[in-house]
């Protein structure tokens, strides 16, 4: 079973502050972080220096 993931703009819309999200950055890494007050951090807290260009929540878990 394959989850869809839905990517978003980060120019269109970012996600609530502090919540944690898959973030797809312009050098084509993905990376999990989170949006505070408008930095980009990754789950470390260290601030993301390439550019944030999409951001997805995360898929649902399989069910067991």
């Amino acid at each position: 079973m394959k989850a869809e993931i839905e990517w978003k703009r980060t120019a269109d819309e970012v996600p609530d502050d502090d919540m944690t999200v898959l973030v797809a950055l312009s050098d084509g890494e993905v990376w999990t972080g989170y949006c505070d007050a408008g930095w980009w951090r990754y789950v470390s807290g260290d601030r993301i220096e390439p550019k944030v260009v999409f951001w997805a929540e995360f898929p649902e878990p399989p069910c067991v």
